[in-house]
């Protein structure tokens, strides 16, 4: 016991007797520690199974797709028929996401109509998901009957923003796409399905002929393993006997039954993840050898002492435990600090990630991992251990005591070589880190600048939607009429394309040649507004989009693909509507390169065909104002509220505010490796710092002596960085070689860039040559300083 007392005594001692050195230590090294937990506990959230808090055990999906990732969903007609034949799945609900226009009877705040994202259901997927309503009943069974009057259920985050958190709503009309709902339930906190919904209406798909042939995602609760079982041979009888009516169509699509969450997340994040647990894996190196060298110098200066204290009788293990002591305190400390700051970035990420579109789901949310704290824990523990082996062995083989028999005073040497190799692999460690930084950031400025072949900056625009297109269509129709009359707008388009913010992809054809082009259905406007270059030919006439004839104006990249050194004007080219059906196009006119999508990387050849009243889907409505875009928002909105109150527009800004919108996910990622890159430098220039400032301190004596002789400035300084830029020098260009492999495969599948980007390069290395530069001005500058007489007091 007195043995630990004294212990614990010495190592109080030690932290006190250089709290600044032993501040830097813990600030180092929780850095680390915060980029690892907090990296970490966002990829085991990711790449789980099962989310926490459901019974992912119990629910099941069926459905069709060429793997278990794929099949939670197929077509209402056959979904209803496996459902009313099977009966493990009697109680099945079905689930189509979709957004619904919603205008409140009696809106408490005098609210626009909103677009609001939500899901057509039937059957009841909260009971299957075993959530209870805040408010109100929820749905009952008479809900999903033919003929019943419509009702919805509520999220909790609607039903504060749009009814002040009103308990009176429950049995409220509202409408919703222009017909009357009753409100029957809210929805707890955090509770939505599959995402972010926030408005559930009940549907009868059997008694609705017209959405039997769209596809719906499954949902089962069995809580019985044999009931389980006794589906999931049921539905592979039923693929035994769609192979037989269907062939090899029925294989490569095979019916399957799986658990609800035995999915996986999109190679992109995966590809995003991994690249993201190897910079941080690089960071928190980058932190544990910045915490070692610090402790280490700061130990290595003590070896007078410790040698003292060794040869007035104190064993070796006493001497080490000391220090062992001291680091394990410094590491417990860092440790706490680390889990702090990890639990507040964690709350603040997953609050902007549910509030964000494409974020997380709301019932998800990021939670310290325990493993991953114990990991880190043991680690650095084991780190400590391993700092203290060198002094122990040193003391063990009687060196230290060595050399204050002989009155050697200086560890220069042992620091240098320390120093270099650390530097050496803090170099490597940053050029890779940086690196990363940069090529997000590049790319991310890239995206929002490369030019679209067209003329953005006085465009406003809007969007508008309906699961009643031919609705949705005579509303924007009617819009555009409107609008042209305003005296401070040039012209107004509708279109089902809108540049880098929604474009579809569709295969062309010319003969055997085929391509991939950006398919835009625009009207006979859309040129005018967004002031389409043309290089030969017309753009549609009036008459071309109202009797929707058959022409198409193609880009000069997809011009160039099918014609090479020929004029494309009054030819045909076959363009594939879906897997079956093929229209035939003659090309009227060919505008310069056109890009649509947000990509950086080659262009990719561009469709326009006239807007036709089959096109499904969001309609874009863009007008050219003559003056700031923004200055007619207010007026858009209270026309399209004045046509019709029920339909909401949505995405109403600047088409550059658009276009930033389109590059969210970018953006998040430069957000996510931005921290890390500013970390790496930090680190970076601490480490160089503490080490030049301890070799400044440790050769006073020598650098006054080498002036007293005459030596120049110059001199003294590349004395003191002797063999730092050599090793400096290898490790930054192994990690080059090693960011290309790393970087380069994230790069291409966010940006279409293949390869790093010379910016991105030269930012890395002028980067760090500038915090390196500074890091180093303060210890030279005290070296040079250094006098004679200085050197003399010091002795």
């Amino acid at each position: 016991m007195n043995a630990l007392l004294a212990l614990l005594h010495e190592t109080w001692r030690s932290l006190r007797r250089r709290p600044l050195a032993n501040l830097s230590v813990v600030l180092v090294l929780s850095m680390g520690l915060t980029a690892v937990v907090s990296v970490s506990s966002i990829a085991e959230l990711v790449v789980q199974s099962n989310p926490i808090d459901l019974p992912a055990d119990r629910l099941y999906a069926f459905g069709v797709g060429a793997d278990v990732a794929s099949s939670r969903s197929l077509a209402g007609k056959e979904a209803l028929a496996l459902r009313r034949d099977i009966p493990g799945l009697s109680g099945a609900a079905l689930l189509r996401t979709t957004d619904f226009n919603l205008a409140a009877a009696h809106s408490v705040d005098g609210a626009r109509a909103e677009r609001v994202s939500g899901a057509l259901v039937d059957g009841d997927p909260f009971a299957l998901l075993g959530w209870t309503m805040a408010q109100g009943p929820g749905f009952r069974t008479a809900d999903f009957a033919p003929g019943a009057a419509n009702t919805v259920v509520i999220g909790e985050l609607l039903w504060r923003s749009r009814f002040a958190a009103d308990p009176a709503v429950i049995g409220r009309q509202i409408r919703v796409d222009g017909e009357a709902a009753t409100v029957v339930g809210v929805l707890g906190p955090r509770r939505a399905y599959p995402f972010q919904q926030q408005l559930y209406r009940a549907t009868s798909l059997a008694s609705d002929g017209s959405l039997q042939g769209r596809w719906w995602q499954t949902m089962v609760r069995l809580d019985e393993r044999s009931k389980a079982d006794a589906v999931a041979s049921a539905i592979a009888a039923q693929q035994l006997e769609r192979e037989r009516l269907l062939g090899d169509e029925a294989k490569r699509e095979p019916l399957r039954f799986s658990p609800l969450w035995n999915i996986t997340s999109s190679p992109q994040t995966y590809l995003l993840l991994v690249v993201l647990a190897v910079v941080v894996g690089l960071v928190m190196l980058m932190a544990a050898s910045n915490a070692g060298g610090l402790l280490m110098v700061q130990w290595l200066s003590r070896d007078r002492e410790l040698a003292t204290r060794h040869a007035l009788g104190a064993s070796c293990t006493r001497v080490a435990g000391s220090l062992l002591g001291q680091g394990l305190a410094l590491v417990a400390i860092a440790w706490c600090v680390a889990v702090a700051l990890s639990a507040l970035i964690l709350d603040q990420f997953g609050a902007y990630l549910n509030t964000t579109d494409n974020g997380m789901p709301l019932y998800m949310s990021f939670r310290l991992s325990p493993s991953v704290l114990a990991i880190c824990a043991a680690t650095a523990i084991a780190a400590a251990l391993l700092l203290t082996l060198p002094t122990w062995l040193r003391l063990s083989r009687g060196s230290m005591t060595n050399d204050l028999r002989s009155g050697a005073r200086s560890t220069s040497g042992l620091l240098s070589r320390f120093g270099r190799v650390v530097f050496g692999l803090q170099s490597l460690l940053a050029v890779i880190t940086v690196l990363a930084t940069f090529q997000a950031a590049v790319g991310a400025r890239d995206q929002q600048l490369r030019s679209l072949g067209l003329s953005t900056d006085a465009v406003l625009t809007a969007q508008v939607d309906s699961i009643d297109g031919a609705g949705a269509l005579a509303f924007a129709q009617r819009l555009r009429e409107r609008l042209a009359q305003e005296p401070n707008i040039a012209a107004v388009s509708i279109a089902a394309h809108l540049p880098i913010a929604f474009s579809s992809n569709r295969d062309v054809a010319i003969g055997d040649q085929r391509l991939s082009v950006d398919y835009a259905p625009v009207d006979n406007s859309f040129a005018k507004v967004y002031d389409v270059p043309l290089r030969s030919g017309a753009w549609f006439s009036t008459d071309d989009v109202t009797t929707e004839r058959k022409v198409a104006v193609i880009d000069t990249t997809l011009a160039e693909a099918l014609f090479p050194g020929a004029d494309p004007i009054g030819r045909k080219l076959t363009l594939s509507q879906n897997a079956s059906e093929t229209v035939e196009f003659v090309i009227v006119g060919v505008t310069a390169v056109v890009r649509s999508t947000s990509a950086t990387g080659p262009d990719n050849p561009t469709l326009f065909v006239p807007l036709s009243a089959q096109t499904s889907g969001p309609l874009a409505i863009a007008m050219r104002i003559n003056g700031a875009p923004e200055a007619a928002t207010a007026r858009l909105l209270a026309i399209a509220s004045d046509i019709n109150p029920d339909f909401a527009l949505t995405h109403v800004g600047s088409f550059a505010k658009r276009r930033a919108e389109a590059t969210e996910w970018t953006m998040m990622v430069l957000g996510l490796f931005a921290p890390l890159g500013a970390l790496a430098l930090v680190l970076a220039a601490t480490g160089l710092a503490a080490l030049l400032g301890s070799l400044v301190n440790d050769r006073v004596r020598e650098i006054g002596l080498r002036r007293a002789l005459g030596a120049t400035p110059a001199r003294l300084v590349r004395g003191l960085l002797a063999g730092l830029a050599r090793w400096g020098g290898a490790g930054a260009g192994i990690g080059l070689g090693c960011a290309a492999l790393l970087v380069a495969p994230l790069s291409q599948s966010l940006y279409g860039e293949r390869e790093l980007g010379l910016t991105a390069v030269l930012m890395t290395f002028l980067a760090l040559a500038t915090v390196l530069l500074l890091a180093v001005a303060p210890p030279l500058r005290r070296a040079l300083a250094v006098t004679p007489m200085v050197a003399l007091r010091n002795d």
